[in-house]
């Protein structure tokens, strides 16, 4: 049945402007931007974590000079900014005040040869180089953490300090606490690899795993992917686990409350789960983010394959249906453990399945969209042809049309609200909506 809402759309003048993307110009009608005009630099565009507004970088191609917008606002022009290092205070995006802007993000650019970070609308020291996915900001968005290269060197800045310097610091390894007390990266130097934590730099190894750093929620545990003598394996609290082929990127999970630990593994061309040390049955392959623990860490949850189209979860050790597909990211469990989503196809259609049960299709699911409320209801977004529809237990929602749909794009924020953009002739529109 539909449900009733309420909609309301930001008016005309608190639009967000958007320069038009690939080849499509501001200004209604014109298709090809004139050679003055800028365009969005390709992958650059960052939805804000309370989906109230947009980030993206501009490329003035005949000036070669690029600048970062938000919330409709020109930032500084620069020679280069690098695209994958802008990113959204993660605590304050809109500063508590509704459109996010300038002084809500954080990149590196590069003026004059040199690269340096702007946090805030305020430019940091200059270097030689800034790495990739840098900067970093905690969750509590109280720090800012990236690696910087000088004299050869490379060092983390955290908070405008700069750290010991290193051979080379590993892309893509800065580590904050979810309370923002503790960072971790991995460093080289020479042929050996380790992790620092705080400070103080633990074993060496052959190699760190990119990504792997990762803290339990409460931030008392650290777990990373380290490798010895060709072989493969997790580190945790400082203690090396079994030794394997491979560890499966990103798949380091550890339970909410912080006691039991996940990841996949593959040992003679068998891929696996290894929880709590103990390694369970193999199968063609794990899929990558699908584990998943319920909220007091006593079930478990992972996508694995019988072959390439031959995909099923894996719940407490019981295999489920078998599908076409399985969407990563999308295993949920209820806040009270006893339902388990996700979202799977099969015969050209996408559906969530609950509990085994498996229920309408639609064209698509939209991605980051399934989840469960503090009350216990499911809710999902989905495409089902021209439009997008929000599903919930007790029925359907009709979203507003030109809704852009990508991962992360639709929040609740309270029970019975949610926000997404809508994308109209070059702008974006923050639509609130309220079910009655």
């Amino acid at each position: 049945m539909p449900l009733k809402t309420v909609r309301k759309t930001t008016a005309l003048h608190l639009l967000l402007p958007l320069l038009c993307l690939a080849v499509t110009a501001c200004s209604m009608g014109r298709l090809v931007p004139k050679a003055e005009e800028p365009t969005v630099l390709r992958k650059s565009l960052r939805i804000s974590p309370d989906a109230r507004g947009v980030a993206y970088i501009a490329d003035l191609r005949d000036k070669r000079k690029r600048f970062v917008v938000v919330g409709g606002k020109k930032g500084r022009q620069y020679d280069d900014i690098r695209r994958d290092t802008l990113t959204f205070n993660p605590a304050d995006p809109g500063g508590g005040r509704g459109t996010p802007g300038i002084n809500h993000v954080a990149y590196a650019a590069k003026d004059g040869g040199r690269w340096f970070i702007v946090a805030g609308g305020k430019e940091g020291k200059r270097y030689n180089g800034i790495a990739k996915r840098s900067p970093v900001f905690s969750p509590d968005g109280k720090h800012l953490a990236y690696a910087a290269k000088k004299e050869g060197k490379w060092f983390v800045v955290a908070d405008g300090k700069e750290g010991k310097p290193y051979n080379s610091v590993v892309d893509c390894t800065i580590a904050f606490s979810p309370d923002g007390r503790h960072m971790a990266y991995a460093a080289n130097e020479g042929k050996e690899w380790f992790i620092v934590m705080d400070g103080e730099e633990g074993k060496r190894y052959d190699a760190i795993l990119r990504d792997s750093p990762v803290f339990s929620p409460d931030g008392r545990r650290l777990a990373y992917v380290a490798k010895r003598n060709r072989k493969w394996f997790v580190v945790v609290d400082g203690k090396g686990g079994k030794r394997y082929d491979a560890i499966l990127k990103d798949s380091i999970t550890f339970s909410p409350d912080g006691k039991r630990l996940a990841y996949a593994a593959r040992k003679d061309k068998k891929w696996f789960i290894v929880v709590d040390g103990k390694r369970g049955p193999g199968y063609y392959i794990v899929r990558k983010n699908t584990i998943a623990f319920s909220p007091d860490g006593k079930r478990l949850a992972y996508a694995a394959g019988a072959g390439k189209k031959e995909h099923f979860v894996v719940v407490d050790g019981k295999e489920g249906e078998r599908y076409r597909a399985i969407a990563p990211g999308s295993l949920f469990f209820s806040p009270d453990g006893k339902r388990m989503a996700y979202a799977a196809s099969e015969d050209k259609e996408w559906f969530v399945v609950v509990n085994g049960e498996h229920g309408p299709g639609y064209d698509a699911i939209v991605r980051g969209s399934i989840g469960f409320l503090p009350d216990g209801r499911m809710l999902y977004a989905v495409r089902e042809g021209e439009e997008h529809l929000l599903v919930m237990d007790e029925g359907t929602m009709t979203l507003a049309e030109d809704i852009y749909v990508r991962s992360g794009s639709i929040v609740f924020d309270a029970p019975d609200t949610l926000r997404y953009l809508v994308k109209k002739d070059g702008e974006f529109y923050p639509v609130e909506e309220r079910i009655e």
